[in-house]
């Protein structure tokens, strides 16, 4: 499944898993829970090292087989990466916050994206 694929990817790299852990600032055994799909939700630092040490995201997301995609420089310019960065940062932020406000109200999302009351 995905995991597999993020597996593969930081094989591809020749990179160990605490290497990368110690380059993006988590934990190795969060990175060996998302090659081995314990976790569903791959963490956003890890796909974005990955994407940006030359891996193509859509490999990553099972919509292509081709591993090797283009380097984060050959596809934006630093500024408009820092732009986006800073928006991605805003809406992790507003995301993080309306998980808060639905814990206090006791609400939760399934998988679908719907909301309901927490059991």
């Amino acid at each position: 499944m995905l995991g597999n694929r993020f597996k593969k990817a930081r094989e591809f790299l020749e990179r160990s898993r605490n290497k990368i852990a110690q380059q993006i600032g988590i934990n190795h055994s969060s990175i060996s829970r998302i090659e081995t799909d314990e976790i569903q939700n791959p963490n956003w630092f890890y796909t974005k090292y990955l994407v940006e040490n030359g891996i193509n995201p859509y490999f990553l997301m099972e919509l292509s087989d081709e591993i090797k995609g283009k380097n984060l420089d050959d596809i934006i310019d630093k500024s408009e990466y820092e732009k986006l960065k800073m928006e991605f940062e805003l809406l992790q932020s507003k995301y993080d916050t309306l998980q808060e406000m639905m814990k206090g109200l006791k609400i939760e999302m399934d998988e679908e994206g719907n909301l309901r009351k927490q059991k």
